[in-house]
């Protein structure tokens, strides 16, 4: 491996554990708040990663931070509607809809007779 894939592999490893320390401290409900450099303490991750992390989960739309005039940074969890498709309970089939026999079920009765 060489040291610039071994740098870039580090870099996304540093990402992905500063993404995961991040959801980890939301999971409950709860959201973040204080100064970036008091969250970067509380989470155990460097400058460059948590800016990254923010940055990328609020892309996702996984979180949503604000930050005030005074430097209070605060981080919680999107509550995301799912409307998408029927629910598990609905039938999806349609009353009138019919069994479509398979080709080779002829040809096993054929061969068997």
């Amino acid at each position: 491996m060489s040291s610039e894939s071994a740098a870039l592999s580090r870099d996304g490893l540093g990402l992905l554990h500063a993404q995961s320390r991040v959801l980890d401290a939301l999971t409950s409900g709860c959201t973040l708040e204080g100064t970036a450099d008091a969250l970067m303490q509380q989470l155990g991750i460097g400058a460059g990663a948590f800016r990254l992390a923010l940055l990328d989960l609020v892309a996702g739309g996984w979180i949503y931070t604000h930050t005030t005039s005074e430097g209070v940074v605060t981080i919680g969890r999107e509550r995301r509607q799912h409307d998408q498709g029927p629910d598990g309970r609905a039938e999806r089939r349609r009353p009138d809809q019919r069994r479509v026999t398979s080709r080779w079920e002829h040809h096993e009765v054929a061969l068997h007779a």
